[in-house]
């Protein structure tokens, strides 16, 4: 999978999950760490969103399509910043957006972080 993330500033951010057998970190979160390392951090994040490349077993051709992000990733996005935009897709598969705080409507609040921000 990979991830695209757009800043305040407009820069816009690649993160690629190298899909290792011990797992390793999502897209998601390779392309915080990739804004991070270049002085933006996920508060400055606006809008996010994860594709996965499948082939189409039928025809054989490879189609680049919309992920939603993992439990981890949206624990992760609603700790560092609940107001990212996430694209996603919603239960009939279209294409929508989602802050990161809708995606966890349960969620455990980080009080030390920005989660505890959410009511603000």
């Amino acid at each position: 999978a990979a991830a695209a993330a757009l800043s305040r500033s407009g820069e816009v951010f690649v993160g690629l999950n190298v899909y290792h057998f011990t797992s390793g970190p999502c897209a998601e979160l390779t392309v915080l760490g990739v804004a991070a390392a270049n002085g933006v951090l996920a508060k400055d994040i606006l809008v996010m969103g994860a594709v996965v490349r499948r082939l189409d077993n039928e025809s054989g051709v490879v189609n680049v399509d919309v992920i939603s992000p993992c439990g981890r990733c949206r624990q992760v996005l609603l700790d560092c910043n609940p107001n990212i935009e996430v694209i996603v897709r919603d239960g009939d598969g279209t294409r929508t957006m989602a802050f990161a705080k809708s995606l966890m409507p349960y969620a455990y609040i980080w009080l030390d972080g920005n989660t505890a921000k959410i009511g603000e």
